[in-house]
């Protein structure tokens, strides 16, 4: 299970690391005010469609 669930890590890494600034201390995810949490909702539909079959693989359910 933990090999199946290595492209989700990668993923949420690779989102985590565009949040820091670059060598130009540019963002990729960044924004003032409400528009700083605007890559929450992207997250959420990136992340939770692959957990949530991980999750149910790891039960026993059938996929």
């Amino acid at each position: 299970m933990r090999v199946a669930a290595l492209p989700l890590w990668t993923w949420l890494a690779t989102v985590l690391a565009l949040t820091f600034g670059g060598p130009g201390n540019d963002l990729v995810f960044g924004g003032a005010g409400v528009m700083g949490y605007a890559v929450l909702p992207f997250i959420a539909v990136g992340a939770l469609p692959a957990a949530a079959l991980l999750r149910r693989a790891a039960r026993g359910s059938a996929v």
